[in-house]
C-alpha cells in the first residue's frame, strides 16, 4: 500500500494576494477589490505556495473562510506552476 501525503491548508489573505498577482490584470483586480489590501510584491508566493514548492503531496485542499466569489481560484493556487509573471503594484499606490 503506498503511502499518501495529504495537505490541508488554510489559505489567508496573504496567500490570497500572492495568488492575485499571478492572475491576469483583470481577475487580479478582482480578488484584490474582494479581499482589500495591496498586492503582493514580485517574487512573494505566499507561504502556502512557498510549501507546496518544495513537498510533494498526493493531494491538497485548500480552504478559507474569506468571501471570494471565485473561490475555484484557490484550487489553481496549488498547481506545479503559476502560469502568469507577477504583476507589481503600480508606483505612488
Amino acid at each position: 500500500m503506498h503511502r499518501q501525503k495529504n495537505l490541508i491548508q488554510w489559505i489567508g489573505y496573504s496567500d490570497l494576494r500572492a495568488l492575485a498577482a499571478y492572475r491576469p490584470p483583470a481577475l487580479s483586480d478582482k480578488i484584490m477589490d474582494e479581499i482589500g489590501g495591496t498586492l503582493a510584491k514580485a517574487g512573494d508566493r505566499g507561504s502556502t505556495k512557498t510549501l507546496l514548492d518544495k513537498q510533494r503531496t498526493t493531494c491538497t485542499t485548500p480552504s478559507s473562510n474569506v468571501p471570494l466569489k471565485g473561490s475555484s481560484n484557490l484550487a489553481d493556487y496549488s498547481s506545479p506552476q503559476l502560469p502568469n509573471p507577477p504583476r507589481q503594484e503600480p508606483e505612488g499606490v
